[in-house]
């Protein structure tokens, strides 16, 4: 009976690793419209996508292309197409983008990731792995989702992608309000 007791609680330790936990935060400024404001950056329905950091033994390219495939079908609001992002809007702080910060240390803010974009080597935060999503227009953070999960051998792993959909979902709040009770004033 003390082993069966003894595994089932090493099991649900062993689970936890694999659990995703997020944190998020939608517009202090603007506290309303951030659902819609991402409808519009959206229009052509394309998002840009800054995906900032590598913590795989894996060429950048292949890891920017896992996590965009990863985000696909999980944002709320209008059907969109996340894009890798030009250069211009990748290297500014300018125009609508998603930043994914992956394995972001602490210290790093989401109006930071914002107007630094893909201009700055994040410090490595240790011991699993993180992600930062921030919606940016232009140099400042609408909204972010910050997840963290347990360590990740590569981009393929599903609790990888199930980190990045959960955490593009989150990123967006469900509706243009903040209040709680639908009124946007």
């Amino acid at each position: 009976m003390r082993c069966s007791v003894l595994a089932a609680a090493g099991f649900l330790l062993a689970g936890c690793q694999s659990l995703v936990t997020t944190t998020k935060s939608y517009d202090v400024w603007f506290r309303s419209g951030v659902l819609s404001e991402f409808g519009y950056a959206a229009t052509a329905g394309e998002m840009p996508v800054v995906v900032v950091g590598n913590p795989f033994d894996l060429p950048k390219p292949a890891v920017d292309e896992a996590v965009i495939a990863a985000m696909q079908g999980h944002n709320r609001g209008s059907a969109v197409r996340f894009v890798q992002a030009p250069a211009d809007i990748a290297q500014s702080g300018a125009g609508y983008a998603v930043v994914m910060l992956l394995n972001a240390g602490p210290g790093i803010g989401a109006d930071f990731a914002c107007a630094r974009r893909a201009s700055f080597s994040p410090p490595v935060a240790g011991g699993g792995t993180t992600l930062l999503a921030v919606f940016c227009g232009n140099a400042d953070a609408r909204s972010w989702a910050y997840s963290r999960t347990g360590p990740v051998a590569s981009p393929d792993d599903p609790l990888f992608r199930d980190l990045v959909a959960r955490t593009t979902f989150q990123m967006i709040p469900p509706r243009d309000d903040d209040w709680g009770e639908g009124a946007l004033f």
